[in-house]
């Protein structure tokens, strides 16, 4: 019927016509090109000049990031790890959710930035950490042989969008006190108040430092709240809810337990929130704070690592808000395999029943750990091993979605405007 109304329309006057042909062939000409993964569109940049101006213009862009991000029955998980030094290990899409389908991931190529402007003595001296996701943006920090315990901090740090190849070097961060060897704890993530103005936290043992892409510098933070992080407790901070949240002691709180603290990008404030509810002895180690599906999840281990637990935050930026317990394994998850040590979750897979995690394992009479990534099923409550063996060093696996914003866009009026839903 509305087909219809517009050919009626169109039959009243050549003028409207031909108005109403245009408009109603871009409205399909943008659904179309909305639903096109980001490798086409890319190719279709160069059909025509009124393609390129599309597919280039920063509303297309958010607009087409929201349509994947929302789009639960499309696979969109994208899996990159840390190499122990020089490159990083991408295995992109690989992941289905059929049991039957899914075959031993394996590295693909990827094009590193920076990568080639070492030599090979270089690289084995170099370690690329990815230690934070939006967007389809990558934080990542280029350090020199003791990883995150370096004297004058970071050699470079970059923003970078592995699917467009993009990607842009911060101002270097000198902290102030130099002759300390501060823990490198960083959090990245989007003001949602303003389109392309990406933040990056960087938590010291003395300072606090937050950068904006808006002003492309660093500046100094003093915390509302007093804490001290470790590297060891939170290497990168993990973003939901448009905060970013890592695991920290707060001084002077009588609890020796640690807590969870947030710091909200919109008015960059930090904020306690509540610890998950062990009970006994049972889970009384946080090991990990994790951004899956959106929201908040935490990741606990018993005394004697035999038991782990993913709780969730509910209600998350009200008064009621608390930790749900949603499930729970143990170490012997996979039978006739050396029991697992889990560290963390990585991400869930398309039906929202199967996780992905990160453990080590070893065998007997070997003398070195092997890390994996396993696969659990929530229902069998069965797992698999999907990666291995990767190296015992490496902190991070990263997730992301594949998108075309650039790390070198800048704000505009036009988008000075919340974009949160």
């Amino acid at each position: 019927m509305e087909m219809e109304k517009q050919v009626s329309c169109r039959i009243e006057g050549e003028e409207e016509e031909k108005e109403t042909t245009i408009s109603f062939c871009d409205e399909i000409e943008e659904k179309i090109l909305l639903n096109l993964p980001i490798k086409s569109l890319l190719r279709f940049k160069c059909v025509s000049k009124p393609w390129y101006t599309r597919i280039t213009n920063s509303r297309f862009i958010h607009k087409h990031l929201r349509l994947s991000q929302s789009q639960a029955n499309n696979n969109k998980l994208n899996l990159m790890l840390h190499d122990t030094y020089g490159p990083l290990s991408y295995y992109g899409n690989q992941f289905l959710d059929d049991d039957d389908a899914i075959a031993t991931p394996t590295p693909l190529p990827l094009n590193q930035p920076l990568l080639l402007d070492f030599s090979d003595d270089e690289k084995k001296l170099h370690k690329f950490h990815i230690v934070g996701s939006c967007d389809g943006l990558l934080l990542v920090v280029v350090t020199w042989d003791n990883g995150f315990l370096v004297r004058r901090g970071a050699d470079v740090i970059y923003i970078w969008n592995p699917t467009t190849r993009e990607y842009k070097t911060l101002p270097k961060l000198v902290p102030t006190d130099r002759g300390s060897w501060d823990p490198m704890v960083y959090g990245f993530g989007r003001d949602p108040t303003i389109d392309n103005n990406y933040k990056v936290l960087h938590l010291g043992q003395s300072e606090v430092h937050l950068y904006t892409t808006q002003t492309n510098s660093w500046k100094t933070l003093l915390p509302d709240i007093p804490f001290y992080c470790s590297g060891d407790d939170a290497s990168s901070m993990k973003l939901a809810y448009a905060n970013l949240h890592f695991i920290a002691e707060i001084k002077g709180s009588g609890d020796f337990r640690k807590s969870v603290v947030s710091f909200d990008l919109k008015d960059d404030k930090f904020r306690a929130l509540p610890h998950p509810p062990f009970k006994g002895d049972s889970h009384p180690h946080l090991k990990d704070l994790c951004a899956l599906n959106g929201g908040l999840w935490a990741f606990s281990g018993s005394r004697d690592l035999t038991l782990y637990c993913l709780w969730m935050m509910k209600n998350f930026g009200e008064e009621e808000r608390h930790w749900k317990k949603m499930f729970s394994f143990n170490k012997d998850v996979i039978m006739d395999n050396p029991p697992l040590y889990f560290s963390s979750a990585v991400d869930f897979l398309q039906d929202g029943r199967q996780v992905l995690l990160t453990a080590k394992y070893k065998r007997p009479h070997e003398s070195k750990s092997n890390s994996c990534v396993i696969c659990y099923h929530i229902d069998t409550k069965r797992a698999r091993i999907l990666i291995e063996p990767v190296p015992a060093s490496w902190s991070m696996a990263a997730v992301y979605v594949e998108s075309l914003i650039s790390p070198n866009a800048t704000s505009t009026d036009d988008d000075n405007r919340d974009i949160s839903n």
